[in-house]
């Protein structure tokens, strides 16, 4: 899949302001699809990546576009741990969402 990507849509959807793009995206085919539930996240190392390693900008993100795009779509938000990661980059990276009290809502 890196692959594919690579070749085919490179940097194109790079940086914070694209993710934020591609998460409308996802929730206007949701919408078209008639999705009722949407099991979505962010991979841990796109906190940093994208959002600024702060999760309440994270969240939020995802709440006020699901609010805004289809607020009929359960939004299900998820933690994505990349296999390709070493364990203790894994474990850096979920330091910001333990304990969170935002996280508590799901």
């Amino acid at each position: 899949m890196d692959g594919w990507n690579s070749r085919y849509i490179g940097e194109r959807f790079s940086g914070s302001n694209m993710r934020k793009f591609l998460i409308e995206a996802t929730f206007a085919q949701a919408k078209h699809d008639g999705i009722a539930i949407l099991e979505i996240g962010e991979e841990v190392w796109g906190l940093n990546e994208f959002f600024h390693n702060d999760i309440v900008e994270l969240i939020e993100t995802f709440r006020e576009i699901n609010e805004r795009i289809a607020p009929e779509v359960c939004l299900r938000l998820q933690i994505g741990l990349s296999r390709h990661c070493p364990v203790d980059y894994l474990e850096g990276c979920l330091k910001h969402f333990w304990g969170h009290p935002e996280r508590q809502s799901y």
